[in-house]
């Protein structure tokens, strides 16, 4: 394995030397003996003659490897090698179709460049194309056999699609970057310009980037999309695609909020009557750009509800976009809950409080159906669906907010009481009302916050409470167990108050005795065989006189009751039974650790924010 991999590394190491010392001299070439460097042509050629017999060497032995049937099926490095190698072409690819696009409308009139790479003239960039064609086609070639090959094997289909959706998303990203440009250039040169003012001249970099990035975003989203279609399992059940999905949704959602925040706050300074902050066309460039990836990749993951359900990896991506959408809303929220409250309570003290008023407002008017939107989508998911509601994300979130309130009401407790305290050692009481008043309006925003999430936190432990007692609505359990030992009526009665709809029957399990069909059965390992068929069991590791347990340490009767509940809970719930474990001593010490480092940390803020009232 280790042998295998490094024949491939070398092999792509030493013939991506070649590939682009075959390219710098081919551009030597073109570019006529008297411009060639002698020093760069001998190095060039230096490492053609090294290089290539050294990649001859290794890729004989590759190909020796692969042509072995019984490796050929266990050989997870060729897929990985073949798709780095396109990759590894594919990029310098398209930046040499930028720059060749670029070089063309740079003869246009009234154009600007914005090349990275000035130097790159429209013949080097005909020369790489040519070259990087000819491997691009050699190893997509490779890949058209692999697929043939393994078109059903799971590593192979994921190393396609990783491969795909990278590609994808690199080249989506470069095309967004230039569209939110260009069309912020459109866009200024429709407005209304001051007199005196020229058009700007067309920008050839983004136009040439516009271009390159989404004509390779559409051959492997298209390519990725035909594999979804396909219906493999493995493509249904992809948790690649669907993070490739939820980190650009959550792209497009950010960056339209955003964007769309700082336009509301400039036409909220012109209804105040307030100079603008900047020009508006970017913005709204960025609005129509974002907001359209963003409304396509959720039609996109729609589609992909209806053909398959989402499950496994892909629920965790899906609810980690959902509560990171809800905390940066809800954060939005507060953030101009807080700041509209100050602006309040300063407006009779200051004199001019337009500015944070239209920012505020704006970033409240922002959040706020962001919020909503991905709050309404997690709620009711989690009513409908018990893996949603046992999300720990959503536990997270909701506990998250909670420490902020605390927090909250903290800060602005111990910042009333440092004003009141200093008020009676010093008597002064300037500005001693706004600030004041400022706190306490924090506190009670604060503890509406800490109410809201303890309440939403009690409607979950209601509703997991009610579906346990429907659930366990005509359900028994039977102990075989001696009726009189303490035992048993301990182990009845806990598992009563766990379970209060659950009825617990006792019987002793003698030989003869008929066994209740159903329910679930609590005995001991010597009456194993008289387990029916078909029946829900639970052996208890009780002591067996002159007999001893191999690998299984004695329990004492409080650990087994709380093992034997627990497992109980699990079976009634359709969940694997597994024994409960006890923190070790390292566990312990990680966790203690870990508390005082977040203590620390949330005091830091914590202070820092008391300091900066005081003042």
């Amino acid at each position: 394995m280790i042998r295998r991999w490094y024949l491939y590394a070398v092999s792509g190491i030493t013939l991506q030397a070649v590939t682009w010392a075959v390219i710098g001299l081919l551009r030597g070439l073109l570019a006529g003996a008297g411009a060639a460097l002698p020093q760069s042509t001998s190095l060039q050629l230096s490492v053609v003659l090294i290089g290539l017999p050294i990649f001859g060497l290794h890729w004989r032995w590759v190909q020796r490897e692969a042509g072995a049937a019984e490796l050929a099926l266990r050989n997870e490095a060729r897929p990985v090698y073949v798709h780095v190698m396109l990759l590894a072409f594919v990029v310098p690819w398209l930046f040499s179709a930028f720059w060749l696009i670029e070089a063309g409308l740079q003869q246009l009139p009234n154009t600007t460049s914005a090349s990275l790479f000035p130097d790159a003239t429209a013949g080097e960039s005909v020369v790489a194309l040519l070259v990087l064609t000819g491997m691009l086609w050699y190893f997509n070639a490779q890949r058209l056999h692999l697929a043939a090959q393994f078109a059903d094997d799971v590593f192979f289909c994921g190393v396609q699609r990783l491969a795909a959706l990278l590609l994808a998303f690199l080249s989506f990203s470069v095309a967004l970057s230039a569209s939110a440009s260009l069309l912020g250039w459109l866009l200024f040169e429709l407005s209304p310009q001051p007199a005196g003012v020229m058009f700007a001249a067309l920008p050839s970099g983004e136009v040439a980037a516009l271009l390159t990035g989404m004509g390779a975003w559409l051959l492997a989203w298209r390519f990725a999309q035909r594999q979804f279609a396909g219906g493999a399992a493995a493509e249904l059940q992809s948790v690649v695609r669907k993070l490739y999905l939820y980190v650009l949704l959550f792209a497009g959602m950010l960056t339209t909020v955003t964007n769309l925040a700082l336009v509301l706050g400039g036409a909220l300074r012109a209804l105040l009557g307030l100079p603008a902050a900047g020009d508006w066309q970017p913005l709204a460039a960025a609005v129509i750009v974002f907001g359209f990836v963003w409304a396509y990749h959720a039609a996109v993951l729609r589609a992909d509800g209806v053909q398959a359900q989402v499950a496994g990896g892909q629920l965790m991506v899906r609810h980690l976009y959902l509560y990171l959408t809800a905390a940066l809303g809800l954060g939005a929220v507060l953030v101009g809950l807080g700041g509209l409250l100050t602006v309040l309570i300063r407006w009779p003290y200051e004199s001019d409080q337009r500015e944070p008023l239209a920012l505020f407002s704006a970033t409240l008017l922002a959040g706020l159906p962001v919020w909503a939107l991905a709050w309404r989508t997690a709620q009711a998911a989690a009513h409908a669906n018990v893996a949603e509601r046992h999300s720990s994300l959503r536990r997270a979130y909701l506990y998250f907010f909670l420490l902020l309130a605390v927090l909250g009401v903290l800060t602005s407790a111990v910042f009333v009481v440092a004003r009141l305290v200093n008020l009676l050692l010093s008597g002064d009481a300037q500005d001693v009302l706004p600030g004041t008043a400022q706190a306490v309006g924090y506190g009670l925003l604060s503890a509406a916050l800490w109410l809201v999430q303890q309440r939403l936190l009690a409607a979950d432990r209601e509703l997991e409470a009610g579906l346990a007692r429907a659930a366990l609505a005509g359900q028994h359990a039977t102990l075989l167990l001696p009726a009189a030992d303490p035992f048993t009526l301990a182990l009845q009665t806990a598992l009563q108050a766990a379970h209060p709809g659950l009825q617990v029957a006792v019987q002793s399990g003698a030989a003869g005795e008929s066994l209740p069909e159903g329910g679930l059965l609590l005995l001991p390992a010597t009456l194993a065989a008289r387990i029916p068929a078909g029946a829900r069991a639970l052996l208890l590791p009780l002591p067996v006189p002159g007999a001893h347990w191999v690998a299984l340490e004695p329990a004492r009767e409080q650990e087994l009751l709380r093992h034997a509940v627990a497992a109980v809970s699990q079976l009634l719930a359709g969940e694997p039974v597994r024994p409960l474990r006890g923190w070790t001593a390292g566990t312990v010490i990680a966790v203690a650790a870990g508390g005082l480092m977040l203590l620390a940390l949330l005091a830091i803020p914590l202070v820092l924010a008391i300091t900066m009232l005081l003042d």
